[in-house]
């Protein structure tokens, strides 16, 4: 008999897997997966932990002064007449919109930070990435800030909310997940340009 033949004959007589066997059969197969994810969301967490120390509630209250006087600074410039009090921009007597710390851009870029920070790349890819990724969602942030001025000054409260609450939100997310798709993509070429391979979760 063919070694083959003993082969197949053996795999016919041998016992059907455990549940336990096909259990870690499978948590072997998603381990890097898991570990990204565990890792990804560790990050978010520490970011977040970090918000509530006062010296960083402190860093983001003025996050979100400095955005608004830009904001209000470009608006100018555009020909929308505005001034800032604090992080609140008026048009006259009337206030328009508020940068609370909600509004300063904090979860989207620590959501890309962590995504970057996590994913298997050279540490100069990551932090090149780092680097480039956050002011880019900040200047959206800010444009943000700026037609949502504009929307709040010249149209009704309800064309505000839309804005406001849907359609820039999903705007957010989407460049974020972009940008991520666009770095992957750069910091992942670097490894093949060496013949190295990138273990990226699947």
């Amino acid at each position: 008999m063919s070694n083959s033949r003993r082969a197949r004959k053996k795999a016919r007589n041998a016992p059907p897997p455990t549940a336990r066997a096909a259990v870690r059969r499978w948590f072997d197969g998603k381990l890097p997966l898991l570990l990204f994810v565990a890792k990804f969301f560790g990050l978010v967490a520490l970011f977040y932990g970090l918000q509530l120390l006062p010296p960083c509630k402190h860093a983001i209250e003025a996050v979100t002064v400095g955005e608004a006087r830009l904001a209000g600074l470009l608006l100018n410039v555009l020909g929308q007449r505005n001034h800032v009090d604090g992080n609140v921009l008026w048009e006259g007597n009337r206030s328009v919109i508020a940068v609370v710390e909600s509004c300063s851009g904090f979860d989207f870029l620590s959501l890309f930070t962590a995504a970057v920070l996590v994913f298997p790349a050279a540490w100069r890819r990551k932090i090149a990435g780092i680097l480039v990724g956050l002011p880019l969602l900040m200047a959206l942030n800010l444009l943000r800030i700026m037609t949502l001025y504009i929307l709040g000054a010249h149209f009704s409260a309800g064309v505000f909310d839309i804005a406001h609450e849907d359609i820039w939100a999903i705007l957010l997310i989407a460049c974020t997940i972009i940008l991520y798709i666009l770095w992957i993509r750069w910091a992942g070429a670097d490894h093949l340009d060496h013949g190295d391979g990138v273990n990226v979760p699947t």
